[in-house]
């Protein structure tokens, strides 16, 4: 890779091509990455090379031989999309061998301790997915009533579920830098004391920065 003149020593191998391909590509290339794109789908390496500016191995996978061309001492970032578990296990048992510092498997594994064993993350996009969900599902819990460049006022209704259950007022104010000023009781809104501790489907009223109410927001 000696002759690349734009090389940025920071280079990042993707092993697929797909339209979540191009998407990770233009996220790490516009990140300072010189990003490579390996594939054996020689079909679709031409779509992906004339809409960014990376390099694309056409007909080729993640080998030995590959990453001896590319030069391992520059790769500081491999990402693996391959279904197959024996597969993409392989590829990045490979990768960690020629010392590739960060190692990405993005695939629904079945044994993602094997991976990690390795120092291999594991992305699973079945979780992603879901986790997604029940976080957009647990947003209706939570009502913005005001907000400015320096507060945001949120009426907040605490999940059974929720990490906060069980804890005094006092203990959350002080973990998350908010005020718990008031909570709905038969339809009215009163006072609450800092001794109070928290229950699943409590209605309250959170004032705060919006640093810190995002904070807070994503632990409820």
């Amino acid at each position: 890779m000696e002759d690349r003149d734009d090389l940025l020593r920071r280079v990042a191998l993707i092993g697929s091509i797909d339209w979540f391909t191009f998407k990770l590509a233009d996220i790490l290339y516009r990140n300072g990455y010189l990003v490579i794109v390996a594939s054996q789908k020689s079909s679709e390496c031409g779509e992906i090379g004339k809409k960014l500016p990376i390099y694309v191995y056409c007909g080729s996978r993640i080998d030995e031989a590959l990453i001896n061309s590319i030069g391992p001492e520059d790769l500081a970032m491999a990402i693996v999309r391959i279904e197959d578990h024996e597969q993409a296990y392989n590829i990045a048992r490979l990768l960690k061998s020629f010392g590739v510092p960060e190692v990405l498997v993005i695939a629904d594994a079945k044994d993602a301790n094997s991976f990690k064993a390795m120092g291999v993350r594991v992305v699973s996009p079945s979780k992603l997915v879901l986790g997604y969900i029940e976080r957009l599902l647990r947003n209706e819990y939570k009502v913005l009533a005001y907000n400015d460049r320096d507060m945001e006022i949120y009426l907040v209704k605490v999940p059974e579920d929720s990490s906060l259950v069980g804890r005094t007022v006092e203990e959350v104010e002080n973990e998350y830098g908010v005020v718990i000023c008031s909570k709905i009781s038969e339809g009215a809104v009163v006072k609450i004391a800092s001794n109070y501790v928290l229950q699943g489907g409590d209605f309250i009223t959170v004032i705060g920065a919006p640093k810190r109410i995002a904070e807070f927001l994503e632990e409820t």
